[in-house]
């Protein structure tokens, strides 16, 4: 679930971006893994979903669906929106997404994808599906 009053438009970075409406403050959380706020998904129910869909949709649903071995999990709270950077300003710390640095009004969020962590450290996903 998204905390930051955001917007998504056209990024420099790539495609879409995640923008604040708001300034951010250092350590501040932006984000925390909610099961309302995303799809979590059997590895069937993934493939049904897929099935169902023109391949002009699956090609963008790929993009936006992490895979964690047993779960497919669909953000649908914008957050789907962030773009890497090798110069970031958030960080993932597993079921939350941290401000690294005091980020200005209408700036892109970014994530540096390289040292986030693996979908497969997220244990608290298990209990949302019981």
């Amino acid at each position: 679930m998204l905390f930051i009053s955001h917007y998504i438009k056209h990024s420099s970075v790539h495609g879409l971006g995640l923008f604040t409406s708001t300034p951010v403050i250092c350590g501040e959380a932006i984000w925390q893994f909610s099961s309302e706020s995303c799809l979590i998904m059997t590895k069937d129910e993934w493939l049904g979903l897929i099935a169902s869909l023109g391949e002009e949709n699956t090609v963008k649903i790929k993009k936006w669906t992490e895979v964690d071995g047993e779960f497919f999990i669909m953000y649908t709270d914008g957050s789907q929106f962030i773009n890497h950077s090798d110069n970031p300003n958030v960080k993932d710390e597993g079921n939350k997404i941290i401000a690294l640095r005091d980020i200005n009004t209408h700036e892109e969020i970014t994530l540096d994808y390289k040292v986030a962590l693996d979908p497969r450290d997220h244990e608290f996903l298990k209990e949302y599906l019981k």
